[in-house]
């Protein structure tokens, strides 16, 4: 069975969320024990174990750490275990280049990050994810989890999809959506109303799968 990898981001999603003004004074660089002092996010705990607890899914902390502050490197691992325990175990990915990993989903609050990602983006502290616990709830149902987390179908991931339609060569119909949104919707991504949009894509493009046009969305960049 092929999991769903998720990938999340540290720093403003899970960790440090009150203390944004200390990144922007850049103590982050001179405060050896910044990363270790940290608070956590409201809801991070929960929306962590509500996703570990998926089977379908493969999870990961993805994170940059300080080259100015070397430390940063061991207390993002030591602040992981004192706040998820054993659920954060060998689950720490540290690099500055976050678009060399493969993976179905992005949870992250810089959105510069996304560039180059091959899945699909999600954006924390937006209007339509404000924290982690909103992400997380839209990743799970996006893979066919309700409210109870029981499966219930839904679509595929982007790396499913994408795996479907290579086989496939190219797909009209993928295609003529994708184009539509580029040339007459002309919206950017991610899509701030991703339910609104589904809606009016299904409309106009009745005889479309669902997968085309989540593939499409996903494509649309």
């Amino acid at each position: 069975m092929t999991k769903t990898i998720v990938y999340i981001d540290l720093d403003g999603v899970i960790a440090g969320c009150s203390e944004k003004a200390r990144y922007e004074n850049k103590e982050h660089k001179e405060d050896v024990m910044f990363f270790l002092t940290l608070s956590i996010c409201p809801a991070a705990k929960e929306s962590i174990e509500k996703l570990a607890s998926i089977p379908d899914v493969d999870f990961y902390f993805l994170s940059k750490p300080s080259w100015s502050n070397p430390y940063s490197y061991a207390h993002k691992r030591i602040w992981l275990e004192k706040h998820f325990g054993d659920i954060a175990y060998k689950r720490l990915i540290l690099t500055h280049n976050k678009s060399l990993l493969k993976g179905d989903f992005l949870l992250d609050d810089y959105n510069k990050n996304r560039d180059g990602f091959g899945g699909e983006f999600v954006l924390i502290g937006s209007y339509e994810y404000p924290t982690i616990k909103e992400g997380i709830d839209y990743v799970l149902s996006r893979i066919g989890y309700k409210e109870n987390y029981k499966k219930e179908g839904g679509i595929n991931t982007p790396r499913t999809l994408r795996k479907a339609t290579t086989n496939l060569g190219v797909n009209s119909k993928v295609k003529e959506i994708t184009d539509y949104m580029q040339n007459i919707m002309n919206l950017e991504y991610p899509i701030k109303n991703k339910v609104a949009i589904v809606d009016i894509l299904t409309d106009k493009f009745p005889t479309a799968t669902e997968n085309e046009i989540h593939l499409a969305i996903i494509n649309y960049k």
